[in-house]
């Protein structure tokens, strides 16, 4: 039977060690269209800091890879870690949250991201 969220933990695992979680952000594919938009980003944003650079990618991409979805993620010193991914009405993801460890639970954080094709595009903002 399919479910309609996608479990990235595995409770059988150590909570506590970094690998336990899944996939790591930083280890998804940069399509094009992506690619496209982290220019963009960067272009407007001008001169950055690598730990902004980092933030603003990470937006980017939990924005195109889980676009109009919940997630739950850690943060680890290899930057985020998605720990389970469902529908927005929460219901789901919130049971894969209860089922955590106490210890993983306090650090997880519970993201909702809108719809990829709905964000706003520099032609967008210009036009406001």
């Amino acid at each position: 039977m399919s479910r309609p969220y996608s479990i990235l933990w595995d409770p059988q695992l150590d909570p506590t060690v970094h690998s336990a979680v899944g996939r790591y952000l930083v280890d998804l594919p940069v399509p094009p269209e992506l690619e496209r938009a982290l220019h963009d980003c960067w272009k407007r944003c001008g001169p950055m800091s690598s730990l902004e650079r980092t933030f603003h990618e990470e937006e980017l991409k939990m924005q195109y890879h889980f676009s109009d979805r919940a997630v739950l993620y850690i943060q680890t010193t290899r930057g985020r870690a998605i720990i389970a991914s469902g529908p927005p009405d929460l219901e789901e993801v919130g049971r894969v949250l209860d089922a955590l460890p106490r210890t993983l639970r306090l650090r997880t954080t519970l993201y909702v991201l809108d719809r990829w094709a709905e964000r706003a595009t520099p032609e967008d903002d210009s036009a406001a």
